[in-house]
């Protein structure tokens, strides 16, 4: 039952005249401002709980799953040979992946990265998932980030370089460590690997090894039956060597490695490597074999999650220039695999380059190298 205010309650045995009704209906008028004043008050109340839910929710989306990437040659406009972006029928890339995921849902499964090897780099955390953050561009501190880029009042009107697999050749050298711990011989068997020489996915009866890199990663290298096994497990463990001086958060999405022979351009995607051997000389020759494997295992590794992401989006618009005519002139696809390798030269490696390569980095890509450094990666090996 409810119960009335005292004020109400007196009216109901009212007894007096003129003046006292007008003295409670004042009282009562009162009362009701006060209650409606009171629940007004309640209502606007902008508690801090609703303010953090409402400054912490994060875009979503999907990411495209990649294709098969070729290097940033120069002239090369990095299509295949039907123009396609090829994607691998038999094991499609996710497209429904978290957007503001550092690598992935899977990423953390695809190797432990506790007491990781030192690969050189200045101490820097290993490459995070984001799965438990805030979708505030990764890591917490990062916070907003497209609210922290400072746009490039005059960016140059063109890119430094036509392609950074060529601008430095001291970003990982052979003289660096590998993580590449031993190869097995699996026997022979039925692989479906794209081969630039044809232009399409083809079946192949192909030579099969298990590559271990650490302790607990293996990738399956997938040799063309034209090598005999000799020359296959010879070719196997000499890219598996070079593949092992690769940062660890570069074999986050790493299954295969096909091998070819060709003059062919390498690719990645499709949770793969592209090698054609003869196209893998001039790189050894030229001294940016390692430069080339970091540009395809950024396609293998992170484009799903970062090529088109907003705040990477947002970085290259407050940047203004792309750091190749490459990545300029094929955005969507390159700028990520174009950039990375200057990421970590001027990150990791800047003992190594001249003040000028620095200089050309941080003017050109000042909000991607943000954009990067939120995502926690390091020159560290696979453990």
């Amino acid at each position: 039952m409810a119960i009335m205010p005292p004020v109400l309650s007196s009216a109901r045995a009212w007894t007096g005249g003129p003046r006292e009704w007008i003295v409670l209906t004042c009282r009562v008028v009162n009362f009701l401002v006060a209650m409606v004043a009171g629940l007004l008050l309640l209502a606007c109340s902008d508690s801090p709980d609703t303010r953090v839910a409402a400054d912490s929710g994060g875009a979503d989306g999907d990411a495209e799953g990649t294709g098969l990437h070729p290097s940033s040659d120069a002239g090369d406009d990095g299509d295949t040979a039907d123009g396609s972006m090829l994607q691998d029928a038999a094991s499609p890339a996710d497209s429904s992946l978290d957007v503001d995921s550092a690598l992935g849902p899977d990423a953390a499964a695809s190797f432990d990265a506790s007491s990781p090897t030192d690969g050189g780099s200045d101490g820097a955390a290993p490459a995070a998932s984001c799965d438990d953050q805030p979708s505030d561009g990764c890591l917490p501190s990062c916070g907003n980030l497209p609210d922290d880029y400072v746009a490039v009042v005059s960016p140059a009107a063109d890119p430094p370089y036509a392609g950074t697999v060529w601008f430095s050749t001291e970003i990982i050298t052979d003289q660096d460590p590998s993580a590449f711990s031993g190869l097995t011989h699996t026997g022979t068997g039925s692989r479906v690997m794209f081969d630039r020489r044809t232009g399409a996915f083809e079946t192949y009866d192909a030579h099969l090894f298990d590559a271990r890199f650490g302790t607990a990663v293996v990738v399956e290298i997938q040799v063309n039956p034209e090598f005999t096994l000799q020359e296959a497990q010879d070719t196997a463990t000499e890219y598996a060597s070079v593949i092992g001086r690769l940062p660890a958060f570069l074999f986050a999405e790493l299954d295969t490695v096909w091998i070819h022979r060709g003059m062919e351009p390498f690719g990645g995607g499709n949770n793969n490597l592209l090698i054609h051997t003869e196209q893998a000389a001039t790189y050894i020759n030229d001294g940016v074999l390692e430069e080339t494997f970091l540009h395809e295992a950024t396609h293998t590794s992170l484009d799903a999650d970062h090529s088109d992401h907003p705040n990477w989006v947002a970085a290259q618009q407050a940047d203004g220039v792309a750091i190749s005519t490459y990545a300029r002139d094929n955005l969507l696809r390159e700028d990520l695999a174009e950039s990375i390798g200057p990421y970590l030269a001027v990150r990791f490696r800047a003992s190594r380059l001249t003040p000028q390569l620095i200089d050309s980095i941080t003017s050109s890509l000042p909000n991607r190298l943000e954009y990067l450094d939120c995502l926690g990666l390091s020159m560290d090996l696979v453990p």
